[in-house]
């Protein structure tokens, strides 16, 4: 079952959120060999940015359970504030081995304010 959680950063900061993924028992769940995705999307469906293991946008670190969402200031000055209407996201993990588990991890609004100052 994945979770709701909406998120809110600006034009131009980097954007950094820690989390930990933990079993029931609230043991650290092992991320060895895990790949991740997650993608942010306008209201009719169009890409706004990409987070993955693979383009380091998404840390994961092994046995510690950790997730590491990060989006660099200068990649932040690409996102269009997301306006009325907003932007939307979910995370998955992908388990390693010939046959994977997919889960949803997250999901929710993926919002961005304007900013005024020129970032250099």
């Amino acid at each position: 079952m994945s979770i709701k959680y909406d998120i809110v950063t600006d034009v131009g900061a980097t954007f950094e959120l820690p989390l930990e993924w933990l079993r029931p028992d609230d043991s650290p769940r092992d991320l060895t060999g895990y790949t991740a995705n997650m993608d942010v999307r306008d209201a009719n469906n169009a890409l706004v940015i990409n987070l993955s293991t693979t383009n380091n946008r998404i840390l994961l670190g092994g046995k510690t359970g950790a997730i590491v969402l990060k989006i660099t200031g200068a990649d932040m000055l690409t996102v269009a504030p997301s306006g009325t209407n907003g932007y939307v996201y979910d995370l998955f993990v992908v388990g390693p081995g010939s046959e994977p588990e997919s889960k949803k991890l997250m999901y929710g609004t993926f919002d961005v304010n304007p900013s005024v100052t020129a970032v250099p």
